[in-house]
């Protein structure tokens, strides 16, 4: 048995440990009446540290790989806030900001865990899910907060209250249908805003066939604001290797009756967006811009000026794009009109690339200034490639020679006159 001062030195001892596991307090609680009473004193004392406590014990159940561990693990996190904390100190510690925005940024959140966290009192409110589904952080099957939910998504009786949170009973049933039956909402059932709203939210979601039913939803908001278009797509490229996102939404605005109405200026991000994160292998890049030129129809590409062009190009060439992403800005409108001097340019970091500058080789044959290159600018471009090559220590001249190689075919097969000056080049071009 512990004395007064032993059992507070053993708390303090036990909250030291930034671990703070549930699945010890709750034992040492249920074991030792004074320990339990000193526990709790300090845990009144910290707001904080109730946190801690509670989240390390989520963190834990997260990790679990199978439904029994994750089961296991989350019965801690149940006696902590049924047995250890005093019911009135739960339910604050449930209804904590700090508590909410943690959990709701926490991605494929559990949702038998949610489900537990939200009986015994956690509320996430609509616009606090719809902010994770939206931004930089575009968290991951967030909508789960909408499935775990028992009442109407932190709607109160109140509707003033109701309506201080940004939603109505109309869009809470609208948000249940679709995050939980996959059924998109008829039109003019919501006002623009909510609709938008609700469409990203889905687009975010997890299963494809919620996916499928956002982006339909798409065809009921042909006057969207350009601010709006531009989140929508980018969600669509981010998600789309989970959810097939992009997929849907190109199936959606096949019937698109005019282009949503944004400058190249707001779209280039965008296509900017989708070269520097999609270079996963070829199974997942094809479809990625494969459907981004199936939405050229709704997107004012036309407007992408050539110099936009070719530095999306030379963005690919950083990153490493694959021959699809290459294939794909060769359709944009403009590429042809590539200028002579960018068009340089492209060539040389090119022949300094790897595997990808074979690729953007036979994409750059097909602009017009590639077939207008004379001797002397072929000539300065070896020279200064090769120069280069020389310079560098590390650099590998094996794909200096395949990457010359597809150079010399390139021409060739473009009937570009320069290609007689190649024959002198390592003897890459002999037929």
């Amino acid at each position: 048995m512990y004395t007064g001062e032993q059992g507070h030195e053993v708390a303090q001892a036990i909250f030291a440990d930034d671990a703070c596991d549930p699945l010890a307090i709750a034992a040492i609680c249920s074991s030792n009446k004074e320990l339990r009473l000193d526990l709790l004193k300090l845990l009144q004392k910290q707001p904080l540290k109730q946190a801690a406590v509670l989240l390390a014990g989520v963190k834990e159940a997260m990790r679990a790989a199978t439904a029994s561990l994750q089961e296991r693990y989350s019965q801690p996190i149940w006696r902590y806030l049924d047995k250890v904390l005093p019911k009135d100190v739960a339910d604050q510690l449930l209804l904590c900001p700090s508590i909410i925005s943690s959990l709701v940024r926490i991605p494929n959140f559990l949702l038998q865990l949610a489900e537990g966290l939200c009986k015994r009192g956690l509320g996430v409110r609509y616009h606090d899910i719809l902010a994770a589904a939206r931004g930089a952080g575009r968290v991951e099957g967030v909508e789960v907060w909408v499935q775990a939910q028992v009442g109407e998504l932190g709607i109160t009786e109140n509707e003033a209250a109701a309506a201080r949170l940004g939603i109505t009973e109309n869009e809470a049933a609208a948000a249940r249908k679709l995050i939980c039956q996959s059924i998109a909402p008829g039109p003019d059932t919501l006002p623009d805003g909510a609709m938008f709203k609700l469409a990203m939210l889905g687009l975010n979601s997890s299963n494809t066939a919620t996916v499928a039913a956002a982006a339909s939803m798409l065809l009921q908001l042909p006057r969207l604001p350009a601010a709006e278009v531009v989140e929508l797509l980018y969600t669509a490229i981010q998600r789309h290797a989970a959810n097939n996102a992009l997929k849907h939404m190109s199936a959606a605005m096949h019937h698109v009756q005019q282009p949503w109405q944004l400058s190249g200026d707001q779209l280039l991000p965008v296509l900017q967006h989708a070269v520097a994160v999609h270079t996963q292998p070829s199974k997942y890049a094809q479809p990625v811009f494969r459907y981004l030129g199936d939405l050229n129809r709704a997107l004012p590409v036309s407007s992408i000026s050539a110099d936009s062009v070719a530095g999306l190009l030379h963005t690919a060439l950083e990153v490493g794009s694959d021959i699809h992403c290459f294939d794909w800005l060769s359709g944009l409108p403009t590429f042809p009109d590539i200028g002579r001097s960018q068009l340089i340019d492209l060539v040389q970091a090119a022949l300094m690339a790897s595997d990808s500058g074979v690729d953007v080789l036979s994409t750059l044959s097909h602009a017009q200034a590639f077939r207008q290159l004379n001797p002397q600018a072929v000539t300065s471009i070896l020279t200064s490639t090769i120069t280069a090559v020389a310079a560098a220590a590390t650099a590998d001249t094996k794909w200096l020679t395949i990457t010359i190689n597809r150079l010399c075919y390139s021409m060739r097969n473009a009937d570009v006159a320069a290609a007689r000056v190649m024959q002198s080049c390592s003897g890459c071009c002999h037929r």
